[in-house]
């Protein structure tokens, strides 16, 4: 679905993008066939959620690679659910970086020149 609806490019046509599911202990249950590195780092970031004691129907953003992020332009959503969480990552062609659009990977001087840095935050 999220492939289907989306407008980015990164999302509709690389497919850059995954899913999981995941109990309210934060273990996995059901995830996407995708990016491997992104379904890995998921259960750390499902981790770096649960720390904050989320509410029910609770929405958190983040991209910080310290709190189960990938790279800073995968930003993943993580929602509080009935059975636990739902998590969902994707990669956006911008997060304030030096060079607009840039880098695709970890740049020479750290993670502070790819972009903005979201630690887990509570969208509401």
């Amino acid at each position: 679905m999220l492939i289907r609806s989306a407008f980015s490019a990164n999302i509709k046509e690389r497919r850059d993008c995954s899913t999981a599911l995941f109990d309210e202990r934060g273990r996995m249950i059901a995830q996407a066939e995708h990016i491997p590195v992104h379904l890995g780092a998921l259960p750390d970031a499902i981790a770096a959620v649960r720390a904050h004691d989320p509410a029910p129907e609770d929405v958190f953003i983040l991209n910080d690679p310290y709190a189960g992020g990938t790279h800073l332009p995968d930003i993943t959503l993580v929602s509080r659910t009935a059975v636990g969480f739902a998590a969902t990552r994707a990669h956006h062609a911008d997060v304030g970086a030096a060079e607009p659009g840039k880098p695709a990977r970890r740049p020479p001087g750290g993670w502070d020149e790819e972009g903005v840095v979201i630690r887990p935050t509570r969208t509401r």
